[in-house]
């Protein structure tokens, strides 16, 4: 779907063919405007180059012209801030991730039907994978996660308020998939009720503080492992919410079963595939 509306004379949202929403009626681009997509594209393109090799201090518009051989003017013309750049990064970051989780999902729930569970242990299951589902997209979609990182824990006001309102429901659509995950849990009487919403933020907060520590993990491997990390995050969030011990225990038998048969995020059009 295109992002919302554009500050007038910058630039219209143009599907490309890697948009799953793409209208079968979409009018043919002139020279003029495909042009003008191709440009948007590489300003993209080198704006998240620079964002995963240089951190947002090395995005500015006169790293993007020197890159492509513009001018800093004709980066202007297409994003109008720094600001703007950031959050449609953003927005195409997370729409990746998005497809990443529900097509993980989708690949997970086939592999559990096929086991016949009960929808309490369906429930348990898609809830742990949750956790490693984030770790594995940090490694599988590092730009796109970066991207996400920076909307939650940089404190300096790099994307302004209004900017920031644009990616904010997108972020609150993926959130939306462990949140009806935790209702879901919540009906069954899985977990004692509480605010959905709350605990996902609690939830990604604290991954996303796990994640940081991978530059520390040289020092001491076993000790910073991610990924036993995450799994006991996980297996302890979810026991505090109320969940039973033992159906905890075998859903994360079932989600490290389901790793083993092959990677648990799935590709999908990247973020450079989808600037346009």
């Amino acid at each position: 779907m295109c992002p919302p509306a554009r500050p007038a004379g910058v630039d219209r949202c143009l599907v490309t063919p890697h948009d799953p929403g793409m209208a079968h009626d979409a009018v043919p681009l002139n020279r003029r405007e495909a042009n003008r997509v191709r440009r948007r594209k590489e300003y993209l393109d080198t704006a998240a180059h620079l964002v995963t090799t240089q951190g947002l201090d090395g995005l500015t518009m006169q790293a993007i012209a020197k890159e492509v051989g513009a001018a800093v003017g004709t980066i202007y013309t297409y994003f109008p801030s720094k600001s703007d750049l950031v959050s449609e990064l953003q927005l195409i970051a997370i729409g990746v991730l998005t497809d990443a989780f529900d097509q993980a999902v989708a690949n997970l729930d086939e592999f559990l039907d096929a086991r016949e569970l009960e929808p309490a242990d369906l429930i348990l299951t898609r809830l742990c994978a949750f956790g490693a589902y984030f770790m594995d997209v940090s490694e599988t979609y590092p730009e796109e996660f970066h991207l996400q990182q920076i909307l939650l824990n940089e404190r300096r006001e790099i994307v302004d308020m209004e900017d920031v309102q644009r990616v904010i429901p997108a972020a609150f659509e993926l959130l939306g998939r462990p949140r009806r995950l935790l209702d879901e849990a919540v009906e069954h009487d899985l977990l004692r009720p509480g605010s959905a919403l709350e605990r996902v933020i609690i939830w990604v907060a604290a991954l996303n503080g796990v994640s940081l520590l991978d530059n520390v993990a040289r020092i001491n491997p076993a000790l910073f492992d991610t990924r036993r990390l995450v799994r006991g995050l996980t297996d302890g969030l979810l026991r505090g919410w109320g969940a039973p011990v033992e159906a905890v225990a075998a859903a994360e038998q079932r989600v490290d079963y389901f790793i083993e048969t092959g990677p648990f995020v799935p590709l999908v059009p990247r973020l450079v595939e989808r600037t346009q």
